[in-house]
């Protein structure tokens, strides 16, 4: 027998047990992330996408997520999140609040999608055209979500840069009156402003600087009870600027 072809089918096997392997884990993370269905929408309840009612199958896989509510598992398009959030302002597709831990798994799957620049922009779904400005805000508002605030995108979206820098100026403000045993809790190194702001023109860049490094802020604090505190914070901040966020968190300011 050949002995370099013996070894070649040996490392052709070991090869093809390797990408097996592979394929094995990436699809135990990817199901870590986007739920039971996301590869069998045929265990879905709901037989079509919730916001756009196109079958699920056609959902092209990076976006869709799933979660178990109940005896039910629901499976739908992370854009239609950011479509539904902003119209409703509460949470999408059920009458029961999402537990927090499919909130943060929600999150988590949002910024795998954004690091690997998977597009949220220009997508319309019921006529509801997604920013990228918008998408920052229901990132940070599922962030706060997950620690058991119920938000409203509405909130956030501050009509001007003048409005924008106010709230910058109530963040900033609360973070100089934080101990600095607490400020190294939330940032390891010395931080005389939790947002520095550069002035700009336009309102949407304005939104996109500040919630960009809000979301950065709390995905960057070690322990869940840190980030939970921090929140607080943020919420404290947009009640000042916010009439409807004051009436639903009156007891913030």
């Amino acid at each position: 027998m050949d002995l370099n072809a013996l070894l070649t089918r040996r490392k052709k096997s070991r090869l093809q047990r390797f990408i097996a392997l592979c394929r094995t884990k990436i699809g135990l993370r990817a199901a870590k992330r986007q739920g039971p269905a996301f590869q069998q929408t045929n265990l879905a309840n709901n037989p079509t996408e919730l916001a756009s009612m196109d079958p699920l199958f056609t959902v092209w896989p990076p976006y869709r997520f799933s979660f178990i509510e109940g005896t039910n598992i629901w499976l739908f398009d992370v854009r239609s999140l950011l479509t539904e959030k902003k119209r409703l302002g509460e949470k999408p597709f059920t009458s029961v609040p999402i537990s927090s831990q499919t909130l943060t798994r929600l999150q988590t799957h949002v910024q795998w999608l954004t690091r690997r620049r998977y597009s949220f922009d220009s997508t319309v779904l019921e006529g509801v055209v997604v920013s990228s400005h918008l998408q920052k805000i229901v990132e940070l508002c599922l962030l706060i979500d997950s620690h058991g605030y119920l938000t409203n995108v509405a909130w956030f979206e501050l009509a001007t840069v003048p409005k924008v820098q106010q709230f910058v100026n109530y963040l900033n403000y609360q973070w100089s009156e934080l101990p600095l045993t607490t400020q190294r809790t939330f940032v390891p190194s010395p931080q005389t402003t939790l947002v520095t702001f550069h002035s700009t023109p336009h309102t949407a860049n304005a939104l996109n600087q500040v919630y960009t490094k809000l979301i950065e802020f709390l995905t960057n604090i070690p322990l869940k009870e840190d980030r939970a505190i921090a929140t607080v914070y943020i919420l404290r901040a947009i009640v000042q600027v916010s009439g409807p966020a004051r009436l639903a968190f009156p007891w913030l300011l």
